[in-house]
């Protein structure tokens, strides 16, 4: 797994992630972009290699996946999933490989997922009650989780709007 962190600050969003993927339980880590775009939407995914290009290729390819999204997900068994923050407009929604789409409250600041979650938003919500920009919370929401988490790493990814 790894870490992408989405956060809101008044009208004004970023999407931060890490870098890398890990092979196995190996110290080896491969760097590769976590955010893309996919049409009009962006999108983050963490998780298993096939299971997180899984993600990125039916949302770029399906045109309803927001209310077909668990019967897309139950033709497929991972054994890794994965789990992906997408960003349409100023809609947040949470995905994932099990059929699980929700679209994230309005007033919800911080979304965090991956192994470095938790660390990520402790370290947000930290950085939010200092009065600081989305761009800097989800920047070092991730830096934090890069730091403490064996299974995050690399240069820290991040887009804003």
């Amino acid at each position: 797994m790894s870490v992408a962190v989405c956060v809101r600050v008044g009208e004004k969003w970023a999407l931060a992630a890490d870098s890398a993927y890990r092979v196995a339980n190996l110290s080896v880590a491969l760097q590769s972009s976590k955010i893309r775009r996919c049409c009009d939407w962006l999108v983050a995914a963490v998780g298993g290699g096939a299971a997180s290009q899984w993600l990125y290729h039916r949302i770029a390819t399906e045109k309803n996946w927001e209310t077909d999204w668990p019967d897309l997900c139950a033709s497929v068994d991972f054994r890794d999933p994965a789990a992906a923050i997408a960003v349409h407009g100023r809609r947040i929604y949470l995905l994932d490989t099990e059929g699980n789409c929700a679209l994230v409250d309005k007033d919800e600041r911080v979304v965090a997922i991956g192994t470095g979650a938790q660390i990520a938003a402790g370290a947000a919500d930290a950085l939010l009650a200092e009065g600081h920009d989305a761009r800097v919370v989800a920047e070092g929401a991730v830096t934090a989780a890069i730091h403490r988490d064996l299974h995050c790493g690399g240069p820290v990814e991040i887009v804003e709007e």
